[in-house]
C-alpha cells in the first residue's frame, strides 16, 4: 500500500493530497470542508474527519466520531489506538517535502507511522462532521495477525526512541539522559501497550528496559512487571466468561 501511495503522489501537483481506498467512500462536500479547514487554519498541515462504518451492502453498522489532541498529546494517544482513518485525510502538499512519504518497508503499519512521524513537525487537525465511509466486508484482504503485530511493535519501538531522541516529550526535554527519567519513559510505554492494547510480553519487555536503567527499588517498574501477569490472566478470563455467557445464552 505504502508503494502505491508514494507512486500516486508522486504523478499529483495540485496543492492538497486525499487518497480513497477502492472500498471506501468520500461524501458530498468532503473535500471541501477540508480544503476550508486547512484554509482557515494554516496552523494544521493535514486533517481527517469522522466517518461511518458500512457493511458489504452499503448499510451503517456504527458512526465514528474520532478525538482530536494537540501534537504532542495525540502522539501519546497513537501510542494507544489508531484514531485516524486514512481514507478521512487531506494532507498539504508542502508538508511531506519535511516529513517524506510513506515508509515502503512496511506492510501494515505504514499509515500510524505516517501520522507519527508528521506529527513531530506539524499539526493535524480534525473536521468534525462525518464525511466518508469505511466499508468492512467478509472478503476484505486478509493478513496475517502475527506478522501485523511484530511489524507494529517494532515500529513503536523505533518511533519511541525517535521521539526521546528528539526530546518531544515534555516531561523528558530537560534531562532525558537521567536514568529515573528514561526509565520513566519505558515504564510509560509498558503502561500503554498493556493497557490498550493488551500487549503484556511487551510491555514486560519495557518495564525490564526500565529497571536496567534504573534498578533502584523506588522504580514502579518492579511492581509493575509484577502486576503485568495478572493483567494478561485477568483478561484471558474475561473473554473466557464472555464467551461461556455467549454460549449460554445461544442455547
Amino acid at each position: 500500500m505504502a508503494t502505491a501511495l508514494n507512486c500516486g503522489i508522486h504523478h499529483t501537483s495540485g496543492k492538497y493530497i486525499a487518497w480513497l481506498s477502492h472500498d471506501d467512500l468520500f461524501l458530498p462536500c468532503k473535500l471541501e470542508r477540508q480544503v476550508e479547514f486547512l484554509g482557515r487554519l494554516p496552523e494544521f498541515k493535514a486533517c481527517y474527519t469522522d466517518y461511518y462504518v458500512i457493511d458489504e451492502n452499503g448499510e451503517t453498522l456504527r458512526e465514528v466520531e474520532t478525538p482530536w489532541y494537540p501534537r504532542v498529546d495525540a502522539m501519546r494517544a497513537l501510542f494507544g489506538r489508531v484514531y485516524v482513518n486514512g481514507s478521512t485525510i487531506l494532507i498539504e502538499r508542502s508538508s511531506l517535502e519535511k516529513v517524506g512519504l510513506f515508509s515502503e518497508r512496511m506492510r501494515y503499519t505504514q499509515d500510524i507511522e505516517m501520522w507519527l512521524r508528521f506529527l513531530r513537525h506539524f499539526e493535524i487537525g480534525r473536521v468534525s462532521e462525518k464525511l466518508g465511509k469505511q466499508r468492512v466486508h467478509s472478503v476484505q484482504g486478509s493478513r496475517s495477525v502475527e506478522s501485523h503485530t511484530i511489524e507494529t511493535q517494532e515500529m513503536f519501538k523505533q518511533v519511541f526512541e525517535d521521539l526521546l531522541a528528539d526530546r518531544i516529550f515534555p516531561e523528558f526535554s530537560s534531562c532525558p539522559d537521567e536514568p529515573k527519567v528514561r526509565a520513566r519513559a519505558y515504564t510509560w510505554l509498558g503502561n500503554t501497550m498493556a493497557f490498550h492494547r493488551a500487549w503484556y510480553p511487551f510491555a514486560r519487555e519495557q518495564y525490564r528496559r526500565a529497571i536496567s536503567i534504573d534498578p533502584s527499588w523506588q522504580n514502579p517498574a518492579r511492581v509493575k512487571i509484577i502486576l503485568n501477569p495478572m493483567g494478561s490472566f485477568l483478561r484471558f478470563g474475561y473473554r473466557r466468561l464472555r464467551s461461556l455467557l455467549g454460549g449460554a445464552r445461544g442455547t
